[in-house]
């Protein structure tokens, strides 16, 4: 399962990494293990805000970056970011677009991105 995650990642990672020669903010992270099984996407950076969606670990989300590019979207120790449970995250218009969750997660609940 994590062998299928860390060439999930990659994959995701390949598909969003700029070709620039300077250093790149990576913004495909996967989702923690927890004991409850799953991570919250939440509509609003708070733990009571409403559930968006249960993400699974080994789960791919894919993190907002500024504008400019070279940093993360964050409010607190929440960042602004998308998940979709399939394999690959969709392209606008593509079938499975309309799937894509966008909320917000808790900095402590996103393993590595790369």
């Amino acid at each position: 399962m994590a062998k299928v995650a860390a060439s999930f990642v990659a994959l995701v990672v390949s598909l969003f990494a700029a070709s620039t020669a300077h250093a790149e903010i990576f913004n495909a992270c996967g989702v923690k293990e927890t004991k409850d099984g799953f991570v919250a996407l939440r509509d609003k950076p708070s733990p009571s805000a409403r559930l968006v969606t249960r993400m699974k670990a080994g789960e791919v989300l894919v993190i907002d970056k500024t504008r400019k590019g070279n940093g993360l979207v964050r409010s607190g120790k929440w960042f602004r970011a998308a998940h979709y449970p399939g394999e690959a995250m969709p392209n606008p218009g593509d079938p499975g677009f309309k799937d894509v969750k966008r909320g917000w997660v808790h900095t402590d609940l996103v393993d590595d991105c790369g």
